[in-house]
């Protein structure tokens, strides 16, 4: 009995073996593969055989006779092409979109040139350069600018893919350079400017970019120093003429020192670059000390538009100066000079002073080098009278006077 059932189970598996190799290898997955392949390859062979048999094969084209498989391998090569390019390079449907995220679209895609609302931007080399709002083809509305590693560039409202309307600007760091109002892409309004560590700069009014009109100066330490009006970045110095000690200490709230010789005194107003000359004034009413001159310890000057470095410049702006020759060097001029040579300056103009430190912000100078020779053109501009100092006729000026 057992012998029969053994032998019935051998004869059994000899008929089924067969079938059930048979369905392995067509369940296979390298045999489904080769078929599939076999038939792509076929397809495309047929597709691609654009040798004409007979005149059915052809296509008549304006006059001319064009195989008809060309004609389909042409159209299958470009469809394929336009496929590639909507679905990997420019895809007209975002899959993050269709399931409620945020549509990811490269730069020069044309489905973002017709999309309204929250997109992610692509740059050309593939990383995420604007994430926010779209409308009418640009970028509208809020969003942020990044660069490609991913630090935030500017966070704000644009209009037209431009800063306009309140932002911030940041450094490369991640600290805000620049907080407020902008203008197509340019500073303007309202608005803080930031040093990198942090620090407030200028807290005020801005204009093209520029500090333009009120606005406030900090140190390092965040601490006011200047309050006061400003044209292109710079102070508008000539309006620090004719005032009292107590005005000036209400605009003016950095480090001052003061340089006293038998004659006079100069004031030194280090954190704005500037000095004045205060002397006694007997037919004021007031009878205070008021400021003379203002020396501006810069080699450039602005003036409308324009920071003017040198010489050739100024008379185009300015005219033909009143008076252009040697001088020797005033007392004024010297504390710039050697202040100047102090914080490496390459001025070597061979000024020297001979000091008596009395306090921190009080030096007494009890000689200086007066036979030291200078260049001046001095030209007149409406009221004012500006004197520009250089180290000899030929070279830039290191700093101008005004009164």
């Amino acid at each position: 009995m057992f012998s029969l059932l053994t032998v019935l189970k051998n004869v059994i598996v000899a008929k089924l073996l067969p079938i059930l190799t048979k369905i392995r290898f067509w369940l296979s997955w390298s045999n489904i593969k080769n078929r599939f392949l076999a038939r792509v390859r076929l397809w495309l062979t047929g597709i691609f055989d654009i040798r004409p048999h007979d005149k059915n094969d052809y296509y008549t084209i304006f006059g001319w006779l064009v195989s008809r498989r060309l004609v389909h391998a042409v159209v299958v090569t470009i469809g394929v092409i336009s496929l590639v390019y909507v679905v990997f390079i420019n895809p007209i449907c975002d899959f993050e979109k269709l399931f409620g995220g945020t549509g990811t679209y490269s730069y020069a895609s044309l489905p973002l040139r017709f999309t309204d609302g929250k997109v992610k931007i692509k740059a050309k080399s593939g990383y995420i350069a604007y994430e926010g709002e779209v409308s009418n083809g640009y970028v509208n509305g809020k969003g942020t600018l990044y660069d490609e590693n991913q630090s935030v560039v500017y966070d704000g409202e644009f209009v037209k893919n431009k800063y306009n309307g309140e932002g911030s600007l940041y450094y490369p760091i991640g600290q805000v350079k620049y907080s407020g109002m902008f203008q197509d892409n340019l500073y303007e309004g309202e608005g803080i400017s930031y040093r990198e560590n942090g620090a407030r700069l200028y807290q005020g009014n801005f204009s093209e970019g520029f500090r333009e009109g009120e606005g406030t100066l900090y140190d390092s330490a965040d601490k006011a120093v200047f309050a006061g009006t400003f044209h292109r970045d710079d102070i508008v110095y000539s309006l620090l003429l004719n005032k009292n000690a107590e005005e000036l200490s209400e605009i003016y709230t950095g480090k001052s020192v003061i340089y006293i010789n038998e004659e006079q005194q100069a004031v030194l107003m280090e954190d704005i670059d500037a000095l004045y000359l205060a002397s006694s004034q007997e037919d004021s009413l007031s009878d205070t000390v008021k400021t003379d001159r203002i020396y501006v310890c810069k080699d450039s000057f602005t003036y409308g538009a324009d920071s003017i470095m040198d010489i050739d410049t100024l008379r185009e702006k300015l005219g033909q100066p009143v008076f252009e020759g040697n001088s020797y060097i005033t007392f004024p001029e010297t504390v710039a000079a050697v202040w100047l040579q102090k914080y490496g300056e390459a001025l070597n103009v061979g000024a020297s002073m001979e000091l008596q430190q009395d306090y921190d912000e009080l030096v007494t100078v009890t000689g200086y080098a007066q036979d030291v020779m200078v260049y001046l053109y001095v030209f007149q501009v409406d009221d004012l009278t500006y004197t520009f100092v250089a180290k000899d006729k030929n070279s830039g000026f290191f700093l101008y006077e005004i009164e």
